[in-house]
């Protein structure tokens, strides 16, 4: 977070994604924009099939 914090621009994007298979269930991530325009991610959370996004939004 420390390298977020003194580098990244206030840019935060949010994604999720469903998993399908043995193991059903969401990947949410969280990234953001460091100084030389990458992508560098802050969090990600790996949650049951269920309505949880806003959980782990809330999580961020």
């Amino acid at each position: 977070m420390r390298g977020f914090k003194m580098c990244g621009r206030e840019i935060l994007g949010l994604d999720g994604c469903f998993m399908k298979g043995p193991f059903p269930g969401q990947i949410l991530t969280a990234v953001g924009v460091d100084g030389n325009n990458g992508i560098y991610p802050v969090a990600y959370a790996l949650v049951e099939a269920d309505n949880l996004f806003m959980y782990g939004l809330s999580m961020v």
